[in-house]
């Protein structure tokens, strides 16, 4: 074999190494690294308001694709006509797998969802979270808690 052919095969292989190497190094640093203070927005059709969000404290990419979420919470919101934002709904828990491109938030771990004014929450076990229908189903141990409208409004009489 000639010096020239054995370098071409040399270049060859060097270059399909150089080409093979980042993609299976990026793919193992992608598994293991480890985020902080995550915040993934849902924005409906055009809106350049998100209707929801997604934090977490820390979170681990999974083989899968998917990330684990430590200290969960999300937030459903909606707009009035003067664009003020009310916040619908609070959903929290320990931990998840949330799926960023079917935007699904899943966990067979406790899960506690409220109203802001705390007239309304629920608590269960396992739990799935569909963020483009805001759906939540919740699968064991479900309890929920209802209290009548607060009135926090008082009156003084003086006479």
């Amino acid at each position: 074999m000639s010096v020239t052919a054995k370098r071409t095969i040399i270049v060859f292989f060097l270059a399909a190494a150089a080409w093979i190497a980042p993609i299976d190094l990026a793919s193992q640093v992608q598994t293991q690294r480890v985020g902080y203070n995550f915040t993934f927005p849902y924005f409906e059709g055009d809106s350049q308001r998100p209707s929801s969000l997604v934090l977490g404290k820390k979170t681990k990419p999974q083989n899968d694709g998917r990330l684990l979420i430590e200290g969960l919470k999300i937030i459903s919101f909606e707009y009035d006509e003067k664009n003020a934002v009310t916040t619908n709904m609070v959903i929290e828990a320990p931990t998840c797998l949330l799926d960023l491109q079917k935007r699904i938030a899943s966990s067979t771990n406790k899960l506690t969802a409220r109203v802001p004014d705390g007239s309304f929450s629920v608590h269960g076990v396992g739990f799935e979270f569909r963020q483009v229908d805001s759906l939540l189903q919740i699968s064991n141990q479900v309890t929920r808690l209802k209290r009548p409208n607060l009135n926090l409004k008082t009156s003084s009489n003086e006479n």
